[in-house]
């Protein structure tokens, strides 16, 4: 759990390796899961174990944050469409329409949305993450019945999933107003530490216990 919280600092601090990040995180996800599972068994397990596992099935974990990766990259091109780039039609004098695009341009006061509608586009790839690496190792899906299986999991359990979005959208506003420093060494890892924790308890809750 210390080693999450330590890269999603890192990742906070360079957020250039924001994707690079996305793209790793099921086989944290992953050995995170998979460790509490054993746990909770009593069943002795070995780190080399762990990484034999998850190193046996890192195509299909890859996999599923490529697919992450991909559907944040489309969000944020819609975002940047919606907020930034602006269209003018006009008509010149002999009659010729035409169209012009300006990018890099502001909305005004319809910029204030933007931080909001930037949490919403996170809620597909987190919906893809959230419990297909769990799904991956422990019930041996493949990668795409994983996250059909994950997505309509966070849809049948729309009440949390809500309570999760609100977390998330809340805390896209309260970025601005926090210290980078702050925000990398204490939010960031308590927010990783509490996402890190109920991972395993939520698979189980929808997947197990039911």
């Amino acid at each position: 759990m210390l080693a999450c919280a330590d890269i999603a600092t890192l990742l906070d601090l360079v957020p250039s390796l924001l994707m690079l990040g996305m793209l790793v995180a099921p086989i944290a996800m992953a050995a995170v899961v998979m460790m509490q599972e054993r746990s909770s068994n009593g069943a002795h397990w070995s780190v080399s174990e762990m990484v034999d596992v998850v190193h046996a099935l890192r195509a299909a974990l890859l996999f599923i944050g490529a697919c992450c990766v991909a559907a944040t990259y489309i969000g944020q091109l819609i975002l940047f469409a919606a907020f930034h780039v602006s269209v003018k039609a006009s008509v010149a004098a002999n009659g010729v329409h035409a169209l012009t695009f300006a990018y890099a341009t502001h909305n005004g006061a319809d910029n204030a949305l933007e931080p909001v509608f930037n949490a919403l586009l996170h809620v597909i790839p987190v919906a893809l993450l959230w419990f297909a690496p769990a799904l991956v190792v422990l019930n041996k899906a493949s990668p795409a019945n994983a996250m059909t299986a994950s997505v309509r999991a966070v849809v049948r359990n729309w009440p949390v999933a809500c309570l999760g979005l609100f977390a998330i959208v809340t805390g896209a506003l309260l970025v601005p107003f926090v210290p980078m420093l702050v925000r990398a060494l204490i939010v960031t890892p308590l927010a990783t530490a509490l996402i890190v924790m109920s991972l395993y308890g939520s698979y189980r809750g929808v997947f197990v216990e039911r």
